[in-house]
């Protein structure tokens, strides 16, 4: 097999990236992007859709269970909110996110929106970044559901390409060198998920890598090529430290995900039950309180096993 050269192999990653977040999507998930776009005035520059219900396929709005995620890209923060705390609380900790429900055809989409700025999106998805919440999640499957221009298009499939292989070269020290194509992604992800306070059963991972497993393996050698990999030692050490940093981090974004979501506090105790099957009834006081309430809740829960 021919060596692929560094130019090549980011001009056939950003060719495959390209092709893959211009797949069309369901209309109610673009009438939810539409209702997230009305909701920010013209401050987005572009909208992803991503997650479960990307994975799952198909239409979103026929599962009542079903909750879409978008990360919605912004220039900035100081002219989007009209709360200042909420800008500071996006710049220092992004991003935020909110909750909604959009009426779609005589039933209502729970929608979950995510806000970053471009600058923080792009460096978040490199190797500059430590942690993994972006480039994690981004190196898998996205669609890019509105691009307010071609360079706000351009940025995306950039940021999805450095991903792609920030995810790679992170995993690849921790995986025997004979190994499949698919098993540095499944490494990733399975360590990816170790450093949020993720609810994921075992062998996710590998379900979600298998599913598109055509795509990760020509992903392999174009990654490979792109990467710089430490040394093992240094990979479990950098692992380590995420872990270290990135739960913490989960927590403080938990307790903000209640401050921002309308009714966030039940759409959180809704999906951990969804995911985990724990049950936790917060008491009246805690209803009225959730942000106090929230450090206690989140103990309760993890002493309960609803997440690691």
């Amino acid at each position: 097999m021919d060596e692929i050269s560094v130019t090549d192999a980011r001009q056939d990653i950003d060719r495959l990236i390209a092709a893959e977040i211009g797949l069309s999507v369901a209309a109610s998930v673009r009438a939810a992007a539409d209702d997230i776009r009305a909701r920010l005035g013209g401050h987005a520059r572009a909208i992803l859709f991503y997650g479960s219900c990307l994975r799952r396929g198909g239409d979103p709005a026929e599962d009542d269970d079903s909750v879409l995620d978008f990360y919605v890209l912004v220039e900035g923060y100081a002219d989007l909110y009209d709360n200042r705390l909420l800008a500071l609380a996006n710049l220092l900790l992004p991003p935020n996110v909110f909750y909604a429900e959009v009426p779609w055809q005589g039933r209502s989409l729970r929608v979950k929106y995510a806000i970053v700025s471009e600058a923080s999106f792009r460096r978040g998805c490199t190797s500059r970044s430590l942690h993994s919440l972006l480039w994690g999640r981004f190196a898998q499957p996205v669609r890019l559901v509105y691009a307010q221009d071609e360079p706000a298009r351009r940025n995306v499939t950039d940021a999805l390409g450095d991903a792609v292989v920030t995810l790679l070269a992170a995993a690849l020290p921790l995986v025997p060198a004979d190994g499949s194509a698919l098993e540095p992604w499944t490494r990733a992800l399975e360590e990816s998920y170790r450093t949020e306070l993720r609810t994921e059963r075992a062998g996710r991972a590998g379900d979600i890598v298998a599913a598109d497993g055509a795509r990760y393996a020509a992903l392999t050698p174009l990654a490979m090529t792109l990467a710089r990999p430490v040394s093992p030692a240094r990979a479990r050490a950098l692992w380590a430290l995420r872990r270290a940093i990135g739960k913490p981090m989960s927590v403080a974004r938990l307790a903000k995900g209640v401050f921002t979501f309308t009714g966030g506090q039940s759409y959180i105790l809704w999906k951990l039950h969804r995911h985990s099957g724990v049950t936790l009834a917060p008491t009246p006081w805690q209803q009225r309180h959730p942000l106090l309430s929230a450090p206690v809740l989140a103990w309760r829960l993890y002493r309960r096993g609803a997440f690691r």
